[in-house]
């Protein structure tokens, strides 16, 4: 199971915080079924998870490596936080195209959208190419809201560690 927002939405601060009380709930829920031996897979359990490998250190986008989505149409997708024309990676056509996602790899290892940000070197959202593609176009500019979970999802890690 997966869960994320809809990136191209401008939340409120009241929207976000409902959002972030949701997660904590299925978070709970999740380590009492884990704890019952009926764990479930959670695809934030596996981002919060990540702060504690590598020292806590971000990860990287894996835009048509990880996972890939289909829309009814057949166009793919490298990632769910992009299903706009600047998120297609090919179709069930003609396949992946390579060429795409190298370029798109290659320019976000160029983005320094977070390097004054003081969590920066833990964050796991800043590496979403697709996310900052959705939200403005490039990759160059940071969604405030993917920001505001980065903290939740951290503060989420440091209370729930010892459990995961």
């Amino acid at each position: 199971m997966d869960s994320s927002i809809d990136v191209m939405n401008r939340w409120t601060t009241d929207q976000l915080d409902g959002l972030a009380d949701e997660w904590e709930k299925v978070l709970r829920y999740y380590l009492k079924r884990k704890k019952a031996g009926k764990a479930f897979l959670w695809g934030p359990i596996l981002d919060l998870k990540k702060y504690g490998e590598n020292n806590g250190e971000s990860g990287f986008c894996g835009v048509g490596l990880i996972q890939i989505y289909i829309k009814v149409d057949g166009r793919i997708f490298g990632c769910a936080a992009n299903l706009e024309d600047s998120g297609c990676i090919g179709d069930v056509e003609n396949g992946l195209s390579k060429e795409c996602i190298k370029r798109l790899r290659k320019i976000g290892k160029e983005g320094n959208m977070c390097s004054k940000c003081s969590f920066s070197v833990k964050c796991q959202s800043k590496n979403c190419i697709m996310n900052s593609l959705a939200y403005s176009g490039t990759v160059g500019e940071h969604n405030p809201d993917m920001c505001y979970f980065e903290r939740k999802k951290r503060n989420l890690w440091e209370i729930y560690a010892p459990q995961l």
